[in-house]
C-alpha cells in the first residue's frame, strides 16, 4: 500500500500503477520509474539552482550601482 501510495504521489495514475503492480518484475519497474524520477528531480532542481545563483548575482550588481 505505501508503494500505491508513493507511486500516486508522483504524479501516476492509479491505471499505470494497477498495471504496474500485475507485472510479474514490477519491482523493477517501480525501481525504474523511481530512478527517472530521481534524475528527473535532480535536473530540476539544478536548473532552478542555477537560476536562483543567476538572481543574486544580479541583486547584488543593482545593489552596487
Amino acid at each position: 500500500m505505501k508503494i500505491i501510495c508513493a507511486l500516486k504521489e508522483l504524479d501516476l495514475s492509479l491505471d499505470l500503477i494497477s498495471k504496474i503492480m500485475k507485472e510479474e518484475n514490477s519491482k523493477e519497474v517501480i525501481n525504474l520509474i523511481l530512478e527517472e524520477q530521481q534524475y528527473y528531480l535532480e535536473s530540476e532542481i539544478k536548473e532552478k539552482q542555477e537560476k536562483l545563483n543567476k538572481l543574486k548575482s544580479l541583486q547584488a550588481l543593482a545593489k552596487h550601482e
